[in-house]
């Protein structure tokens, strides 16, 4: 039980959880110096919203999903197996896992196409110059993580035949 996670995980956790602070830093700070430079000055900072719409929010939505995956704070429905026995209940989780390394190894895919697509094309926010086309790697990015966390996730529920097993925070604080 008071095994500690690989450290490679506890690293994906941390670049996660600082890349996502910095950027929520960063766009608070944009925000503020945007109203203030309106309301002081009368002239907001140029394109604000562009580069909150597609750079800040795109990091910090997308980063949350693996990192909630990570610190248990996804959405999980227990109804069934929690009803289970033990081993019925590991083999639907670690099936589910695996379900979630196809579809986020398909998102991984299919982003990555639409990213390189984007950057052909040299993609910018609507009429504005921002060029945007980068954000869209984060895509793949995100999604070949969210594929080798629920791999890591299958693999642990089928090694110590635990149906939820905690793959960071608790085992973790318990060594």
């Amino acid at each position: 039980m008071g095994m500690k996670p690989p450290a490679a995980v506890r690293s994906i956790d941390r670049a996660i959880n600082s890349v996502t602070a910095v950027v929520v830093v960063a766009m608070m700070v944009h925000v503020t110096v945007h109203a203030l430079s309106r309301f002081l000055f009368q002239a907001p900072l140029p394109v604000t919203n562009e580069l909150i719409e597609y750079m800040y929010m795109p990091i910090v939505a997308l980063l949350g999903i693996p990192s909630a995956l990570l610190q248990r704070e996804h959405i999980v429905a227990t109804l069934f197996t929690e009803r289970m026995t033990v081993a019925n209940a590991v083999f639907f989780r670690a099936l589910g896992a695996v379900i979630g390394v196809v579809v986020s190894a398909a998102w991984a895919f299919f982003g990555a196409r639409e990213a390189t697509h984007n950057m052909e094309i040299q993609a910018v926010a609507g009429i504005s110059a921002v060029t945007i086309w980068p954000i869209y790697f984060i895509v793949p990015i995100v999604f070949t993580i969210l594929a080798a966390l629920y791999a890591y996730n299958a693999v642990m529920i089928i090694r110590n035949n635990e149906p939820d097993p905690d793959l960071l925070l608790e085992k973790a604080a318990e060594s």
